[in-house]
């Protein structure tokens, strides 16, 4: 388990339902980095249950996940609600967006989990 300061929720099987208004409203916030989050579950839910196409390879899916998270935290650098967090680093402004998208979409448990690990790591070298 991930010692960061900052965690994205895990929401207990069952428990929750997709939260249509609180997409909607991270929608309106910042579309393209709605987007981007998205795809970025997707790519991590790759990346760890090692799925893909038949050109599929952990180095492309590997690139595609850290492409997203790259992208991911570029769009929302565009955003005012994120770019005062800054200085508090990547990782953190990553976490903090994607607990409100677990918030919206609680049903990726696992890959909320391996977010929680991955991107202290990543970011905080």
């Amino acid at each position: 388990m991930s010692t960061f300061e900052v965690q994205i929720p895990i929401h207990m099987p069952g428990t929750r339902t997709t939260d249509h208004e609180m997409a909607a409203e991270l929608n309106r916030g910042n579309p393209k980095a709605f987007r981007t989050a998205q795809d970025l579950l997707v790519a991590a839910e790759k990346l760890m249950f090692k799925k893909g196409g038949i050109f599929s390879s952990e180095k492309k899916r590997q690139k595609k996940f850290l492409t997203l998270l790259n992208q991911l935290y570029s769009d929302l650098m565009m955003d005012p609600d994120y770019i005062k967090h800054r200085e508090k680093g990547e990782a953190w402004v990553l976490i903090i967006y994607l607990a409100n998208l677990s918030m919206a979409f609680p049903n990726w448990q696992d890959v909320y989990t391996f977010l929680n690990e991955a991107i202290p790591t990543l970011y905080n070298r």
